[in-house]
């Protein structure tokens, strides 16, 4: 059981934050919105330029950059940076859909720090060079291109304009081209509209889940959860928001369809907490910044907030990677 605890905290803080008044989302994810189909059962909001902003940031992408550099990956990592510029990225929508698929498909919008020449380049290029052929096929659709992978040929990748592409199902991402309005947007999800008014850092990182998902997911854990089945099974959304700058501040709240199934399910969360604090038991720092995340009950709810400071993810890295120092090095 102790085990698994561990293992489920880090997605429990993925569903979990600090007293700062909430941030509302800016006004263009409502457009965004009304662009994603009613099937979403999962939606993540990303903006990247807000993000890249924060120091902790930079040097977390440093470090990102340098694992790929350590496993021999850096031509790739530049490949994709010269289609996709994050700090420039204003708007990174992701819905997902549940589904008995083993990778469900991706409904993506983004806006910003994209180039379609940049892509045409990559594809005419080392693609071909490197693997001798190309991966990816064109289509022409009025005054769009469209981009179809050879492994994925019902998945479509298109340009809307110069600041922003969309992926997904060939014919959502037709419709979207076409200007054609979707007729199942988001919009019609009344669930999911309140799921959004419990967002508590709307402005550059959040995810929400609803129960269909939530159930998808957790039938693909039966049998290793012992007696916490039940409890988790009484879970019917999850929203997790965060806001970067020289720290981490998080917040997120679990809904239960009871406030008994909630209590539980907090007594459960603070195990897991409880458990992680000892892999770093050593270094007081880390063992004060888990001290510091308040796990509680609010009705049918099971709440979590906090703040992780940059020398909590120093920490982190040192435990996980051996490194020292800040995060950016190796």
């Amino acid at each position: 059981m102790r085990k698994w605890l561990i293992l489920l905290f880090p997605f429990l803080l993925l569903v979990a934050c600090q007293s700062t008044p909430k941030v509302e989302m800016p006004d263009n994810v409502q457009m965004y919105l009304e662009q994603m189909p009613v099937e979403s059962n999962l939606l993540f909001y990303a903006n990247f330029q807000e993000i890249s902003k924060a120091p902790l940031a930079t040097e977390a992408f440093e470090r990102f950059r340098s694992e790929f550099e350590r496993g021999r990956n850096l031509n790739a990592f530049k490949e994709l940076e010269s289609i996709f510029k994050l700090d420039d990225v204003t708007d990174f929508l992701v819905g997902v859909a549940a589904s008995d698929a083993v990778i469900p498909q991706p409904y993506v919008l983004v806006n910003g720090g994209v180039s379609e020449q940049k892509l045409n380049e990559l594809l005419d290029g080392i693609v071909i060079k490197e693997h001798g052929k190309a991966l990816w096929s064109r289509e022409r659709v009025g005054d769009h291109t469209i981009y179809l992978s050879d492994k994925a040929p019902d998945l479509a990748l298109g340009f809307i304009d110069s600041q922003s592409l969309c992926a997904g199902p060939k014919a959502w991402v037709l419709d979207i081209l076409s200007g054609k309005k979707i007729q199942n947007h988001f919009e019609a999800r009344d669930n999911m509209l309140e799921l959004m008014k419990r967002v508590r850092y709307g402005d550059q990182f959040w995810i929400l889940v609803d129960k269909p998902m939530i159930d998808k997911k957790l039938a693909m854990l039966q049998g290793g959860m012992g007696n916490s089945n039940e409890i988790l099974a009484s879970i019917s959304s999850a929203v997790f928001s965060a806001r970067v700058f020289d720290a981490v501040e998080f917040e997120g709240k679990v809904q239960c369809s009871a406030p008994q199934d909630a209590e539980v399910l907090v007594d459960l969360m603070k195990g897991g907490l409880a458990a992680v604090k000892l892999t770093v038991s050593s270094e007081r720092e880390a063992v004060d910044a888990f001290n510091g995340i308040k796990i509680y009950q609010q009705g049918a709810d099971a709440v979590a907030r906090g703040t992780l400071s940059k020398k909590f993810f120093e920490i982190v890295s040192e435990k996980r990677f051996g490194h020292k120092g800040g995060m950016g090095q190796h």
